[in-house]
């Protein structure tokens, strides 16, 4: 890829501008980061109590019984999320998705083990273990740099 940065005194507002043969998951980031459309928090719900989720505390997104959650250092959050919503509001850099049903923190990630009935499985450092599946495991190789 290549970076461009035109200087202009008289411009009035940032114009961001892609050029690419197709639109991929580098040109979305690209999209996503120019709208502003990060965020840096979610709500979570649990027991009556709502928690402002700082994102680069989030060790895990997952889902269960068609509910999204997500893992902190205090606990599990529902979240009112759906996994599709998450990619497109998670920082690509920090967070990548290793099956349907898991997004994780890279940050979280302990180390990478070889498994008997998966490819490679996901242990983060609160000790959870997430099978990676074929499907994502690509883009979890390119994400980690492996």
């Amino acid at each position: 890829m290549k970076f461009a940065l035109n200087i202009d005194p008289d411009c009035v507002e940032a114009v961001v501008n892609v050029r690419a043969a197709a639109i991929d998951e580098r040109v979305r980031a690209i999209e996503a980061i120019a709208l502003g459309a990060h965020s840096s928090t979610i709500a979570g719900y649990r027991d009556g109590q709502i928690k402002i989720v700082e994102l680069r505390y989030a060790q895990r997104f997952f889902t269960n019984n068609k509910k999204v959650y997500v893992s902190m250092d205090d606990g599990i959050w529902q979240i009112r999320h759906r996994m599709f919503e998450l990619e497109e509001i998670l920082p690509l850099r920090n967070f990548v998705r290793i099956s349907q049903s898991d997004i994780v923190n890279i940050r979280a990630i302990d180390r990478v083990e070889t498994s008997f009935t998966t490819s490679l499985v996901v242990v983060l450092k609160d000790g959870t273990r997430c099978p990676i599946s074929r499907r994502y495991l690509s883009a979890f190789k390119r994400a980690i740099g492996i």
